[in-house]
């Protein structure tokens, strides 16, 4: 049965910082209105790590990718249930959005001969946000989001291609030797999750 909305109100939760000026505030409208509407259309999960949208000022494709390492960290059996990664994330958005700023320093084709030098200080700024952490379970859990970050080989999220693929990324596992899980190749989807075990690079 179809259905239409018309108008509907929403509120921002107590805990969001709110824009400070215009600009930041038609930025944010835009970031939530494209977020809502990718939810609307099936295109990424209803999670708290769509709360990063608002908390962290991240793009619903940037949240993307911060979903897609903490699944791959779930079916690793990382010790921490979503919902927990979920809540250190939104607990400590600045950082969350380091780790965004060190994946894009990292693989965005955009940024030009100077990708060493802004990979290196995006690493150091989230190693800075890491150390100042005083809870053991939230350090093991960002750190782990940033050690996969810096174990990235290649990824397609920067495609721009109407119509592509879910974002993949392909890193080196550290955790285990065997020739036959050299490199994991991730492929998050709405529809599916799964790793792609090889002895060689992805493709």
């Amino acid at each position: 049965m179809p259905v239409w909305i018309y108008q509907f109100k929403i509120a921002p939760h107590p805990t969001f910082q709110l824009a400070s000026t215009p600009a930041e505030r038609d930025a944010s409208a835009e970031r939530f209105a494209d977020a809502v509407t990718a939810i609307w259309d099936g295109r990424i999960e209803v999670d708290r790590f769509n709360e990063l949208v608002m908390r962290a000022r991240l793009t619903w494709q940037q949240v993307v990718l911060l979903r897609a390492y903490a699944k791959y960290l779930r079916q690793v059996n990382f010790p921490y249930s979503q919902s927990y990664i979920e809540s250190v994330l939104n607990e400590y958005p600045a950082t969350a959005r380091s780790l965004v700023t060190l994946f894009e320093a990292l693989f965005d084709p955009s940024s030009g001969s100077s990708v060493s030098g802004d990979a290196q200080a995006a690493a150091a700024a989230v190693a800075a946000d890491i150390d100042a952490l005083v809870s053991l379970d939230t350090d093991r859990i960002l750190r782990a989001f940033a050690s996969l970050v810096q174990a990235t080989l290649r990824t397609n999220y920067f495609v721009t291609r109407q119509i592509r693929p879910a974002p993949a990324t392909c890193w080196r596992s550290s955790s285990t030797p065997s020739w036959w899980t050299r490199f994991r190749c991730r492929v998050p989807s709405t529809r599916y999750s799964c790793i792609r075990l090889a002895s060689r690079a992805c493709t």
